[in-house]
């Protein structure tokens, strides 16, 4: 497809000169233009209306198996778990997304995730913070909640139950009447206790 990446630098270069984001993609198939799109997000105030999305949107189907993506940026994690929601197939882009970032426009890890549950998978926000202590944010997911958080929530979180940095990528939390109680069941069941129960500041 690299016939087609100077139609999707084009239409950056023009969504730019109008004050929006400097990204455009296109959605093709067999050499056919299905749809294209421009960064809309502070325009519509729409934190998800990147290019890659907009050009999905703008194809009017979410049958899109054997397409091909052009954008002009290395699409961010929201983008790309989009594309493949619908069948995408393939991606190709003209700068890659270290090349964004060095301009200003990088969407952080915590971020990109919170948007895909709440907006791609349609998760409802029970909670969201921003604080300079760290980032996070917490979903319902219908018989439990999933928690997003940025790595300096996770350190202050660790640092608070456990006192030190202890948890991986991924923690799983199960709610129960009382923690001391359960916690004590576990280690007699075999389980290593890593630190006493804690009251934590907020309250779970």
């Amino acid at each position: 497809m690299p016939d087609l990446l100077p139609e999707a630098v084009r239409l950056p270069r023009e969504n730019a000169a109008t004050g929006q984001g400097p990204f455009g993609a296109l959605v093709v198939r067999d050499g056919e233009v299905l749809g294209t799109g421009v960064n809309t997000a502070l325009r519509d105030s729409d934190p998800i209306a990147h290019a890659e999305v907009e050009a999905i949107r703008n194809t009017g189907t979410a049958e899109l198996a054997g397409t091909t993506i052009v954008s002009s940026c290395e699409p961010c994690p929201l983008c790309q778990a989009a594309a493949a929601l619908v069948g995408v197939s393939r991606i190709v882009y003209a700068a890659p997304k270290e090349a964004a970032a060095e301009v200003g426009f990088q969407l952080g890890p915590a971020a990109a995730e919170m948007a895909f549950y709440r907006d791609i998978l349609d998760l409802p926000v029970r909670m969201a913070w921003d604080e300079s202590t760290g980032t996070g944010a917490i979903l319902e997911t219908g018989a439990g909640t999933l928690e997003i958080v940025s790595p300096e929530q996770a350190n202050l979180i660790d640092e608070i139950e456990v006192g030190r940095r202890i948890a991986g990528p991924v923690r799983l939390a199960l709610e129960v009447e009382d923690s001391a109680q359960t916690a004590a069941a576990l280690v007699a069941g075999g389980a290593a206790e890593l630190a006493p129960a804690t009251e934590t500041p907020w309250g779970i």
